[in-house]
């Protein structure tokens, strides 16, 4: 068979649509031909090898494990993003601590300020002074001192409760009013996760002075009507936006905790 002839024919022969006799001729013809073995050669190369039904099943299967491990690993990586943003929202979202009466107490404390370094800035509790400074102070040296009383606001019940505190001084029919509302609130995941929590276990608590300026000391101080609310919020941050009338009506949504003349 003429070389031409096979390489016609070896398209068909590679697909095995060659018959018996001409299947013969050119397998013999490739044996002695170098020239057309090697196209043979090059042809068969280009041609993709069929998988056998068994390897087939195996590849498949070897394909859907991968694609089910890549899916489990997107999931797992969901199922934790969601659990971080959960916790998150627990930990952010604040509950309003309910008002309780005979929890919340206020004492009235006086307090003076001490020119001497490092209590220069700073209102100190005339009961808490050193031993030194309270027998200047009893023995007159201080009169000339400012002095005011603050009031302080003391709550025994929930641990973990978060204060907040706002005040304005506002004009009230030509007089002079310091309003002051503070909140106690507690994250959503102590609330959660304390549900056996007995007033025995709540040996914390919080303070807070219920006066407008805490530290300052302000030598022209003049003592006016103070009144502080306790408002059932999770947090003062609307009331700095509030105008001093929205303010102010805000205290009939409050507690009246306490009020005189400081």
């Amino acid at each position: 068979m003429k070389c031409y002839i096979v390489r016609d024919l070896l398209p068909r022969y590679l697909d095995g649509l060659t018959g018996e006799e001409a299947t013969g001729e050119i397998k013999a013809h490739l044996d002695t031909c170098e020239d057309c073995r090697t196209i043979y050669e090059q042809m068969a190369a280009e041609i993709p090898q069929e998988l056998s039904p068994k390897e087939k099943k195996i590849d498949f299967f070897k394909k859907l494990k991968a694609r089910m491990h890549k899916q489990n690993r997107i999931i797992a990586l969901a199922v934790c993003l969601m659990l971080i943003a959960v916790i998150a929202f627990l930990k952010r979202f604040q509950i309003p601590v309910p008002y309780e009466p005979d929890h919340v107490f206020a004492e009235v404390e006086h307090r003076i300020a001490i020119p001497n370094p490092p209590y220069v800035t700073q209102w100190q509790n005339i009961d808490y002074l050193d031993l030194e400074t309270k027998k200047a102070f009893l023995a007159g040296e201080y009169e000339d001192c400012s002095k005011r009383d603050f009031v302080e606001l003391y709550y025994s019940g929930f641990n973990h409760a978060q204060i907040q505190k706002y005040g304005r001084t506002l004009n009230r029919n030509g007089e002079l009013v310091d309003v002051v509302y503070f909140c106690a609130s507690r994250e959503l995941w102590d609330v959660l996760f304390s549900v056996g929590e007995t007033h025995e276990d709540r040996r914390g608590g919080w303070w807070t002075l219920g006066n407008l300026d805490d530290n300052t000391v302000h030598h022209a101080y003049t003592p006016r009507m103070t009144e502080i609310y306790y408002l059932p919020m999770g947090s003062t941050g609307r009331l700095e936006r509030l105008s001093d009338e929205a303010f102010d009506k805000e205290r009939e949504k409050g507690v009246l905790v306490w009020s005189g003349v400081i």
